[in-house]
């Protein structure tokens, strides 16, 4: 395996990024934050507003017809590929059309499975699509019953074939830019070689990109450029390491003073950047857990969230929030909306954290996960659910 270093400017200090419990979502065949691949503008809508709302969504929560197994499921990633709904996380349950290992493919009517990602103690926490195939990536060490394969491989409708990136920690996120598969996550080696959170793919060879980032949770594409949820490493003294960053072909730069603590998830909204996570402030104007790059400054969402966003997406012409939080009345546990305006909530909401969104067969679809001791899932003991008005 050949790597190329980018350019890069020389390194001044390291600064340690702490990072959460983030997850990959897609809904649109790539990844990012995913409603798309690495942040893809599908919505409409944004913009800043104090209005804080209160309304509901019409319409609740439901189960699939057919449901997911398996002791404490999780679906941490969402995508669509070839006109299907792929959902992965860790699960194992009987599909009725084989056993699915921690992927599995919804039709419209039914689950199928997709080969097999073997490792049950393992997640896959991202996908996305390139070159006509799927590709997952998480923390697995191995595919199709035994395939060794390091935390990523791909999928071309009936095998899975490793892409050996041979990194040293977990993969949270998956995107494409120019051509080439973008890869982040927490790994700072590849082949024994310094990559700092992040490579490139383009198709033969793996690439450095500039001094790389001390971690990429999430990626999505603004205005034609690469921005990445992680912390530049070597920023030069004085300047805040920021938690967004954005790819200028040669190296990464800092996005209006950034985060004052990490974003799980970016994506694109109303022609702006929005970025969720756990931070009180974005730019130095306070901003909770959810705000808004316009190109110039950046903007709180209203009240924001209260707690942990993991997930972004577009759904409908407004913004979907997903996560940790617990908001009281109105629809917004775990889950939520902004119209870019005001704050509404999805029917009774969710019961626990939600770690994905996509959109598929003109529905909301939300990833989340199963706990124990009693299970408690998004509803009854389910990691996926969709929202039908």
């Amino acid at each position: 395996m050949t790597f190329h270093r980018i350019a890069s400017s020389r390194l001044m200090f390291r600064l340690v990024l702490c990072f959460g419990l983030a997850t990959l979502l897609t809904t649109s065949g790539q990844s990012c934050a995913p409603t798309g691949g690495g942040g893809t503008d599908n919505g409409n809508g944004g913009g800043n507003n104090n209005n804080n709302g209160g309304s509901t969504s019409a319409g609740n929560w439901h189960t699939f017809p057919s449901l997911i197994g398996g002791p404490y499921p999780h679906v941490r990633a969402m995508t669509i590929f070839n006109g299907e709904l792929v959902a992965a996380g860790r699960f194992k349950f009987d599909t009725g059309n084989g056993i699915a290992h921690n992927i599995a493919s919804w039709n419209g009517s039914a689950w199928h499975p997709l080969g097999s990602i073997d490792d049950e103690d393992k997640f896959v926490l991202a996908l996305t699509v390139y070159n006509g195939k799927l590709v997952a990536a998480g923390s697995f060490t191995s595919v199709n019953g035994g395939t060794p394969a390091t935390e990523i491989a791909s999928w071309d409708g009936s095998t899975w074939t490793p892409i050996n990136i041979n990194a040293n920690s977990e993969i949270w996120a998956l995107t494409v830019f120019n051509g080439d598969l973008i890869v982040g996550g927490r790994f700072f080696m590849i082949d024994n070689e310094n990559v700092h959170g992040l490579v490139r793919w383009d198709g033969s060879n793996w690439h450095t990109m500039g001094s790389g980032l001390n971690v990429a949770l999430a990626f999505a594409i603004y205005h034609d450029e690469l921005y990445a949820a992680g912390t530049i490493l070597g920023a030069p003294a004085g300047q805040l390491p920021g938690f967004v960053s954005r790819w200028d072909g040669t190296n990464w730069q800092p996005v209006g003073g950034g985060l004052d603590n990490y974003a799980n998830a970016l994506v694109v909204y109303n022609g702006e950047l929005v970025a969720g996570g756990l931070f009180a402030k974005a730019g130095g104007v306070p901003a909770n857990n959810v705000a808004s790059w316009n190109g110039t400054r950046w903007q709180a969402l209203g009240e924001g969230t209260g707690d942990i966003v993991h997930a972004l997406s577009v759904f409908d012409g407004k913004l979907v929030v997903g996560g940790k939080f617990v908001l009281d009345g109105d629809g917004r546990n775990h889950i939520a909306n902004w119209n870019g305006s005001s704050w509404a909530g999805y029917g009774d909401g969710l019961k626990n954290w939600v770690f994905s969104l996509a959109e598929f067969g003109g529905k909301l679809i939300a990833g989340g996960q199963v706990t124990q001791p009693s299970p408690v899932g998004l509803i009854e003991a389910q990691p996926i659910v969709q929202f039908v008005p």
